[in-house]
């Protein structure tokens, strides 16, 4: 699945995120229905997603390819 990074909160609580066509805003340490977590945030603009075993650093507009 793609996920791309759309937003990162200014202080760090959480990230939109967009898994496919659906976009949600994902707290740091919460999971979206599709599975993927946000683990953290910083500098208000890079997090660290993850989903199943594999993590990946992605700042805002970049996206990824996870599971």
């Amino acid at each position: 699945m793609v996920v791309l990074v759309l937003d990162v909160a200014d202080d760090n609580s959480s990230a939109r995120v967009r898994v496919g066509t659906r976009a949600t805003v994902v707290a740091v340490g919460g999971t979206d229905l599709s599975g993927v977590s946000v683990v953290r945030a910083e500098g208000g603009s890079c997090v660290t997603v993850a989903y199943a075993a594999q993590r990946d650093d992605l700042c805002e507009g970049q996206s990824a390819t996870l599971g």
